[in-house]
């Protein structure tokens, strides 16, 4: 989606609307800003102006009188005014405001998302012919800021806010190999509600060590594998998210619209690397 840069001073990087927000299109149809009752926000989701008033005004339609609302919103040294499905700035109508029921559906998407459960799982594999412990399960650690993983642990991905179009994050993990041999690890996510995959505009990157080992979205699992990690040694991964603002919007009302209970699973495998052609 093009953006209209008009009311946001910093340069923007990905569009970040404010939990609520309406999107404001230009005549062009580029997205221009994000509009709540209480406030205006710009395209980084920096409040630009504050709900002053509404002003209530009578005019007659097709024989009959109609009542309508208009929002003035008051900023630095400027005033907006919301009427009509459009933003005005003084006399200058500067967009389009989006409908009321689009807004509705992202906003059921949100609440969808306040009863996720993220869940991991870990499975271990011991290398078939290993000759010198053939029938060894390698052991593995994984970690996060709130302690030690356990099979089939929730985690806290996306903190405890609901998140809705627009919003990202990162999430950082640790994996350790505490033996002492060689090991290979696979790392797979996948999206599922009711424990069948389902299909999310939602996308992730996954680096290791800052360098990027994966990039995919919720419409198909995500797997990386042959990571190698030294005897006794960790490495720092991190899962960058984000759910798009715009261009999903059929998803989004499907999702919205379903609810439940949506499950990100990371499933880490780990087996003992091969010594030979390593």
């Amino acid at each position: 989606m093009e953006a209209n840069s008009l009311l946001t001073a910093e340069p923007v990087e990905k569009v970040r609307f404010k939990r609520g927000c309406r999107a404001v299109y230009d005549a062009d149809g580029k997205l221009l800003c994000g509009i709540h009752k209480k406030a205006i926000y710009d395209l980084n989701g920096n409040k630009i102006a504050d709900y002053d008033r509404t002003e209530t005004r009578e005019e007659v339609r097709k024989g009959e009188t109609v009542q309508y609302e208009i929002l003035h919103y008051a900023g630095e040294n400027t005033a907006f005014r919301a009427e009509n499905g459009y933003l005005h700035r003084g006399e200058e109508r500067l967009g389009r405001i989006a409908p009321k029921d689009k807004r509705m559906a992202i906003l059921a998407a949100a609440l969808a998302f306040a009863c996720i459960i993220f869940a991991v799982s870990i499975t271990f594999t011991a290398l078939m012919g290993y000759a010198e412990a053939p029938d060894t399960y390698p052991t593995l650690t994984l970690s996060d800021k709130d302690g030690v993983w356990g099979a089939n642990a929730e985690l806290d991905i996306f903190g405890e806010e609901p998140i809705a179009p627009g919003a990202s994050g990162e999430y950082i993990f640790l994996i350790e190999n505490p033996t002492n041999v060689r090991l290979q690890y696979t790392i797979n996510l996948a999206i599922s509600r009711k424990g069948e995959p389902i299909s999310f505009p939602f996308d992730y990157t996954l680096k290791m060590n800052n360098l990027i080992v994966a990039e995919g979205d919720g419409r198909g699992a995500l797997a990386v594998g042959d990571i190698l990690f030294e005897k006794e040694s960790n490495h720092r991964f991190s899962l960058a998210w984000e759910w798009p603002a715009e261009g999903n919007d059929g998803e989004d009302t499907e999702i919205g619209s379903a609810g439940g209970e949506i499950t990100l699973t990371i499933t880490v495998t780990a087996q003992i690397a091969e010594e030979s052609g390593v």
